[in-house]
């Protein structure tokens, strides 16, 4: 049977193991903030117009206009 310590520093291993790629990812991320910004601002950009038109028919179905 292990100690409390062998298992802790055994859990600790498993656990930066795990978490390897997305520390990794996350790493490249703050990396590039502008590339976030970016990423994000396309999304939002290929979005705006399903939104708009969303938003439009929930507005029309509820009353609001």
């Amino acid at each position: 049977m292990h100690s409390n310590a062998e298992m802790k520093s055994l859990l600790a291993q498993r656990l930066i193991a795990h978490y390897a790629l997305a520390r990794a990812c996350y790493s490249e991320l703050l990396a590039l903030p502008h590339g976030v910004d970016n990423i994000l601002g396309d999304g939002a950009a290929r979005l705006l117009p399903i939104v708009t038109e969303t938003m439009r028919e929930v507005k029309e179905k509820v009353g609001l206009r």
